[in-house]
């Protein structure tokens, strides 16, 4: 199977306009406030991007399946080629200093599938990806796009998306950190 990077698959397409039914398609829950011209601009933006080396792990479509006899869309994730198969004998252990008998199972060696969440543009723009749902390249590209944009969103909309969210986890862990200081001292 021939691999193309994401770049190579955006002039492939050509124009965003092929792969708007394909987006339609496999992401049924869109914002219909998004105007779908928001899609050409994220073309363009990855395309200005200077060459990059390959990322370290390749970004992967695959089939999903919801369970329904409803079409789903497909999963978009980066791929640990260099994966390994759990120890035999071992038993799955949820963290570090695993017992004797039982492994890390969060060990990155034993993880197979990353998400794309927090990996740049920058970094996916020249990586190869790997069509294991045998879609077509308009669809394909629909696929990796809405994972990376989140409907449309511009590399800086997703950057200060994250800023937020992270702003925001970090106050509540703080307040959490003080409320249960401040419940130990009552009991």
């Amino acid at each position: 199977m021939k691999k193309q990077t994401l770049r190579q698959l955006i002039v492939q397409c050509v124009t965003i306009a092929q792969c708007i039914p394909s987006i339609q398609d496999a992401c049924k829950e869109v914002d219909p406030s998004r105007p779908w011209e928001a899609y050409e601009g994220v073309c363009q933006e990855l395309l200005r991007m200077p060459k990059a080396r390959a990322y370290k792990y390749p970004i992967l479509v695959r089939p999903y399946s919801s369970g329904t006899k409803e079409p789903s869309p497909m999963d978009v994730c980066l791929l640990n080629e260099k994966a390994q198969d759990w120890p035999k004998g071992k038993r799955p252990w949820g963290g570090k200093d695993a017992p004797a008998g039982y492994f890390n199972v969060n060990d990155k060696k034993y993880s197979r599938y990353w998400s794309l969440i927090g990996t740049t543009w920058e970094q996916l723009i020249d990586t190869p990806v790997i069509n294991e749902a045998k879609a077509s390249p308009s669809r394909l590209l629909a696929s990796v796009l809405w994972e990376l944009t989140f409907d449309g969103w511009t590399s800086k909309d997703c950057k200060a998306a994250h800023t937020s969210l992270k702003a925001r986890l970090d106050a509540s862990v703080a307040q959490f950190k003080k409320l249960s200081t401040t419940v130990g001292k009552i009991t």
